[in-house]
């Protein structure tokens, strides 16, 4: 199966350099706003698995593969939140992702190699903070990655509202393709994961891989697994996820402080 996440993931990185290749490096050094942390990503309770013991057979592992995976394509859109998170590999880098998805709004971070981004989006507004490998990679150097790192301290860089440059870089949290294969997808053997009842969906395409759809309750995504030893983890079905919240006006600095845009 085709990790549209990992993928993304890179893309990400692509994205970024061409939007943040004209950061400035050459501005007074604005002090750095009082140390502010991002909120702990956790969800305020327990939130429930895809199934419980006691919940009844869907019916999914009698159909067929492309018709189990139209109704966890279609569970995963309905889904009120969830959490995603996993590992893969590309070009030799390690590419690890971690997701909160609630609507159209979500949290989350990405790592490729040693460059760190957190991303966040809520009620419109977007938002990333990055670690100055990132800054180094994608801002044209060790030197503008040192300014800007003083610079922007701790806090959020607020994208421009209708700014497509930067759109790309929040397509991580767009669900709809997901699930996509590259290939044919054939249904394999039922197991459990995580103590969930699932089916298996086997890729024929490129990467391969298999997926697992929960057979009891709603249809979800349980994990999906490459033949690269990737992985994605659904988890917290229905959470809701403190830590995406509109940041304080304290925790953000408008992108244009430091791309003088």
């Amino acid at each position: 199966m085709t990790m549209k996440l990992a993928g993304r993931a890179v893309a990400v990185l692509a994205v970024a350099a061409v939007s943040l290749s004209g950061c400035k490096s050459d501005d007074p050094v604005a002090a750095p706003a009082p140390g502010v942390t991002t909120p702990a990503a956790t969800s305020e309770a327990p939130a429930p698995s895809p199934s419980e013991s006691t919940a009844a057979d869907n019916g999914v592992a009698k159909l067929s593969a492309d018709a189990i995976l139209k109704k966890a394509t279609t569970a995963l859109a309905a889904a009120k939140s969830f959490h995603v998170s996993g590992n893969d590999v590309d070009g030799g880098q390690k590419i690890l992702i971690d997701l909160k998805i609630a609507g159209k709004d979500g949290t989350g971070q990405i790592t490729v190699g040693k460059a760190k981004l957190e991303l966040l989006t809520v009620g419109g507004g977007r938002y990333f903070k990055a670690n100055q490998a990132f800054w180094e990679q994608n801002a044209g150097g060790a030197q503008k990655a040192k300014v800007i790192v003083t610079v922007v301290g701790d806090r959020w860089v607020k994208v421009p509202a209708g700014d497509k440059n930067f759109a790309g870089m929040f397509d991580l949290f767009k669900v709809s393709d997901t699930l996509e294969p590259d290939g044919k997808v054939t249904k394999g053997a039922a197991k459990e994961v995580g103590g969930v009842p699932a089916i298996t969906l086997t890729g024929h395409g490129k990467e391969g891989g298999s997926m697992y759809i929960a057979t009891t309750g709603q249809p979800l995504p349980l994990e999906i697994d490459g033949n690269d030893k990737s992985t994605l983890k659904f988890s917290d079905y229905g959470a809701t996820f403190a830590d995406i919240k509109k940041p304080a006006a304290n925790q953000v600095l408008d992108f244009a402080a430091i791309s003088g845009k």
